[in-house]
Formats: structure tokens, sequence, C-alpha cells
């Protein structure tokens, strides 16, 4: 779960601050889930990704601002679906 959800995004970002470091603007967005803050019964491990997810953008916010630098992170609810 750690793998999946916070390397990939932890990959991907780190792959595209280089260049937005250089040319001081850019957005990164992620993704996380509401579970993330407020937990979420027999899914720790999913909370705890998502949340891991959370502190990397909010630290990734405040480190690159002065590089014009954005990075929020999109946290949705539970969603439906049918098969």
């Amino acid at each position: 779960m750690m793998g999946i959800h916070v390397g990939g995004m932890f990959h991907c970002t780190r792959a595209v601050l280089p260049g937005m470091m250089e040319r001081r603007v850019g957005a990164i967005v992620s993704i996380s889930s509401i579970h993330a803050l407020r937990g979420q019964a027999f899914a720790a491990n999913y909370a705890a990704a998502k949340g891991a997810i959370m502190g990397f953008t909010r630290s990734i916010a405040h480190e690159k601002a002065s590089y014009g630098i954005r990075a929020n992170a999109v946290a949705p609810g539970s969603i439906g679906s049918q098969l």
C-alpha cells in the first residue's frame, strides 16, 4: 500500500520538481482520501498511506513556494461504484 500510493506520488514529484524549479512555476496535485483525516476501520494501511501523501504534499508546498510551485492534495470521500 505504501509503495504504490506513496512511492508512486513521491517518484512522480521527484521527476517533475527540477524542471518546475528551473522555470520557477508549477503545480502538483496529489490524490489523498478523506480516510487520511478520519481513519477507516479495517483499512489502517490505506489511511496511513493517504495520510503520508497529505503530509508530503504540505511539506512540498512549504519548501517550494519560493520557486512559485504550488502543491495541493485532493481528498475525496467514499465513492460508490456499481459492477
